[in-house]
C-alpha cells in the first residue's frame, strides 16, 4: 500500500496536492509539504494506517461473503414456507450467526464462516 492510500484512509477529506504533497526521490514516497492543521503523521502512524486499512478491507470482504450466504438463506426460508415445512432450528441459528457477522463493526476476517446446514427435507 502506498503513503497516498494510507493518508486517504487517515484523512478522508484531505486532497492530495492541495492539503499535502508527496514526493519520491527513488527511495519511496514521502510527505514533502503538509498544509493540514493536524500534526503531520509520523512514519509509524502511516504504517499503522496501512495495516488498519488492510484489516478494514479484509473485514469488508469477509462481511460481504457472510452477506452473500445470508441472502441465500432467504431462498431456503421460502422453500420451507412453500413446502409447508417449519424453518429448522439449525437454519435459524445459521441465519442468526450470519446476521451477527454482517452487523458487526469489526472482527476476525480469518475466522471460518458458519457451516451451511443440510437443506431441510421436503424442500
Amino acid at each position: 500500500m502506498s503513503i497516498a492510500t494510507a493518508l486517504s484512509y487517515m484523512y478522508p477529506s484531505a486532497i492530495a496536492g492541495l492539503d499535502y504533497v508527496l514526493m519520491n526521490d527513488g527511495d519511496g514516497d514521502y510527505i514533502s509539504e503538509w498544509k493540514l492543521t493536524d500534526i503531520k503523521p509520523t512514519n509509524e502512524q502511516i504504517k499503522a494506517a496501512e495495516i488498519g486499512h488492510l484489516e478494514c478491507e479484509a473485514w469488508s470482504a469477509y462481511k460481504a461473503k457472510a452477506q452473500d450466504l445470508l441472502d441465500k438463506t432467504d431462498i431456503v426460508c421460502l422453500r420451507c414456507y412453500k413446502a409447508g415445512v417449519a424453518y429448522p432450528a439449525d437454519w435459524q441459528k445459521y441465519t442468526a450467526d450470519l446476521r451477527a457477522i454482517v452487523s458487526a463493526k469489526s472482527g476476525d476476517p480469518t475466522a471460518i464462516l458458519p457451516p451451511t446446514p443440510a437443506y431441510p427435507a421436503g424442500t
